[in-house]
């Protein structure tokens, strides 16, 4: 491997969340690669703490204009340019991380381009419908927003054929791949950290969910729930984003119901490993906490939907909710309490997802891929 000269080009870096966790481990397999991403928030949530703080991070021209660091989705229609202008020709691999622009590099016909793609662009593609709803609201925005979005699919859809393979992060995702681009991808998993020093502590009262606090992840369902059904239960809710404020508001006048904010990694697993149950209300291409929420023996109440079908075993190392309303959830929290839960169980299943299992699966295919491509050349 330290023959070639690779580049590993990611999205945008302004926080640490599941596809940034993707991204550490591809720079753990591959750490001589350079790093280029659109832009670079140096002091976004974990960022400061996280092994990307150590690497020099090439960026493009969006990360010098105004507020780019925290106002960066209004200039998502630069981004397909920014991609496109990386100078990758001294490169012999090219890994584009891709939730939505990364894939779109330019590469030669001398160079293997290999893209794991975290999911097809959400906004233009499976959450469009949900994405404008939320925020779009008058007619002009309305039609602002459908001729974006269908300026980007054409690009999108024409960067899809520039990887010369494509890695799914899971089944779902394999199939929206499928699906919008009509190619075949091959699926490996997401690494997810599942060896904890614990002594697995008595369960406390409480439900959780962490999470980025934006409308797809359904926070407010769960907030709806246990405003009218249980308020006599504490609820915890880790993370921050700008559906904040929104959210605090819901649930006021419920003081069974509070707010962690952003929480660092060591207090994140403090707080699974004692929970009660871990809640899980979006539909997630994969969806890492709720695996890190078995490996600290903690089971899942999860929407029945996306990557939680491929990690959550039904009765076993959790129960589902069929339907986003307060009243299917509720079903599922009454299910939930009527099981008891094997710990051992949930801690093996989740070893299944291990970070360790990652590394091999992905550096094994890029090899062979590198051996095939260049025998060709």
């Amino acid at each position: 491997m330290n023959r070639y000269k690779i580049a590993i080009v990611h999205d945008w870096i302004t926080s640490i969340s599941g596809s940034e966790k993707c991204l550490i481990e591809l720079l753990k397999v591959f750490p001589g690669a350079d790093l280029f991403t659109i832009i670079y928030n140096p002091k976004g949530p974990g960022v400061k703490s996280s092994l990307l703080s150590k690497r020099r991070i090439h960026t493009s021209f969006v990360n010098s204009l105004p507020f780019s660091s925290k106002l960066y989705r209004y200039y998502l229609l630069l981004f397909p340019f920014a991609v496109e202008s990386f100078n990758l020709s001294k490169y012999d691999l090219i890994i584009s991380s891709s939730f939505g622009y990364s894939h779109g590099v330019i590469t030669t016909s001398n160079q293997l381009h290999i893209c794991y793609m975290n999911t097809p662009n959400r906004f233009i593609w499976s959450g469009h419908s949900e994405y404008k709803n939320n925020r779009y609201k008058s007619r002009r925005n309305t039609i602002f927003a459908n001729l974006y979005s269908q300026y980007l699919r054409l690009w999108d859809y024409s960067a899809s054929k520039r990887p010369d393979k494509i890695i799914a992060l899971s089944q779902q995702v394999q199939n929206r791949i499928s699906k919008y681009y009509k190619i075949h991808s091959e699926v490996i998993y997401p690494p997810v950290k599942t060896s904890y020093d614990l002594t697995f502590p008595t369960k406390e009262k409480y439900y959780l969910t962490i999470s980025r606090l934006v409308p797809n992840k359904n926070i407010d369902l769960t907030i709806k729930c246990f405003n009218r059904f249980f308020r006599d239960r504490k609820l915890i809710i880790a993370g921050s984003g700008p559906e904040e404020k929104y959210l605090k508001k819901l649930a006021s006048s419920n003081p069974n119901i509070i707010f962690k904010g952003y929480v660092n990694e060591s207090y994140k697993i403090s707080l699974l490993s004692k929970a009660k149950a871990f809640i899980f209300a979006p539909n997630e291409d994969f969806g890492i906490t709720p695996v890190e929420a078995l490996a600290c023996g903690t089971p899942v109440i999860a929407y029945k939907k996306g990557g939680a079908l491929e990690t959550i075993q039904t009765n076993i190392t959790g129960v589902f909710f069929s339907e986003l309303t307060i009243t299917s959830h509720k079903e599922a929290i009454d299910k939930f309490d009527s099981i008891k839960f094997d710990t051992k169980r949930l801690v093996e299943h989740a070893r299944r997802f291990d970070e360790s299992f990652f590394r091999k699966k992905i550096l094994t295919y890029i090899n062979n891929e590198l051996k095939v491509f260049f025998n060709k050349s």
